[in-house]
């Protein structure tokens, strides 16, 4: 287990606060430049201090939410599981996927949404699309298919658009269809659970891949479509603010936002306080890092309005505190400070 208290003595640094890759996600949207970086899903007014919420499909479908105590406060992010929730059929096609998908994983009762809403859950509803309809499958695609190892999803995605690649398959053509609706379904979810009249925000690796499937004849896409298709309720979604995000480094950003609140409340503690005893420089590795996240956010200064004014640019940022975006990071960082890495 990697623990925060841990690293701070083993890394000789002041603060280390350990969130995982989705907050991270979380906390980069508030560096967003929303004409430069985002694309309007659907309009509606935001309303200041109301909830902002998540959703990213990519290797898996990660789910956040943020919160201001107050209007004009600043937003915490806080981390979900939401992806690993059921998977809700709302046709009959779909509900032999998830008999299929049940059979599959040897799950009695249910399976999580992320089976379908992923990049590996194309692959499984792919995998039972060209079961039930054998007759249907290509046969140079469907060997690519199988040999493409953790990029099976990609496969499925070029040979569904009839301008990708040769020869177009229309199995793979639906297999994205259910994908992009099943994806919308899950987002109006998210909607009617944290009403995010500030910000309902579409992210991950496959988001601006598909963006088509999103928008697409807009209400009249699959995504839009399931997105309000929520019953007695679904003109409460009709007033959520929705974005597809096209930036591919919020996590980053996230990460060193995070690093500059720890570093925010050092200095606090520190003013109020004897002067801290000295530490261990940092090794290299743990600047580099920091500095790549620097350079990143260096782009969006101005995108920032908890932190305009140049939050990024505190040299001191990465020796006072450490953000750490997933596990990965940490474990890389303390085998750094050991010589293993």
């Amino acid at each position: 287990m990697i623990d925060g208290a841990d690293l701070e003595k083993t890394l000789g640094i002041q603060r280390v606060r350990l969130v995982n890759d989705f907050v991270a996600n979380g906390y980069g949207l508030l560096t967003l430049d929303h004409e430069k970086e985002c694309v309007c899903l659907q309009r509606a007014p935001h309303v200041a201090g109301a909830p902002i919420a998540c959703i990213g499909a990519g290797t898996g479908l990660g789910e956040c939410f943020s919160t201001a105590t107050e209007v004009g406060k600043e937003y915490d992010t806080y981390a979900s599981e939401g992806g690993h929730a059921e998977f809700a059929p709302r046709n009959d096609l779909e509900t032999e996927l998830l008999t299929f998908l049940k059979k599959k994983f040897a799950q009695r009762n249910r399976v999580s949404v992320e089976r379908v809403v992923s990049g590996t859950g194309l692959a499984n509803v792919y995998e039972f699309l060209s079961t039930k309809y054998k007759s249907k499958v290509i046969k140079a695609v469907h060997d690519e298919f199988l040999a493409a190892g953790d990029m099976r999803g990609k496969v499925i995605a070029v040979h569904s658009r009839k301008d990708g690649a040769a020869p177009y398959c229309g199995l793979c053509a639906q297999t994205m269809q259910i994908f992009a609706a099943a994806y919308g379904s899950e987002a109006g979810v998210i909607g009617l659970k944290f009403i995010p009249l500030n910000g309902l925000y579409v992210a991950g690796g496959l988001t601006p891949k598909n963006l088509e499937l999103l928008r697409g004849g807009g209400d009249a896409s699959p995504f839009m479509q399931a997105f309000h298709d929520k019953g007695r309720v679904s003109p409460l979604l009709k007033k959520i603010p929705l974005y597809a995000v096209m930036a591919e480094d919020i996590g980053q950003r996230g990460a060193h936002l995070v690093a500059f609140k720890q570093l925010e409340i050092c200095r606090l503690h520190s003013s109020s306080s004897a002067p801290p005893r000295a530490r261990k420089p940092l090794f290299r590795s743990t600047t580099s890092f920091g500095m790549g996240f620097m350079g990143s956010a260096a782009a969006h200064e101005s995108h920032h309005a908890d932190y305009d004014g140049g939050w990024w640019r505190e040299p001191t940022a990465w020796a006072a505190a450490a953000a750490v975006a997933g596990v990965s990071f940490a474990v890389g960082l303390a085998a750094a400070k050991k010589g293993r890495a």
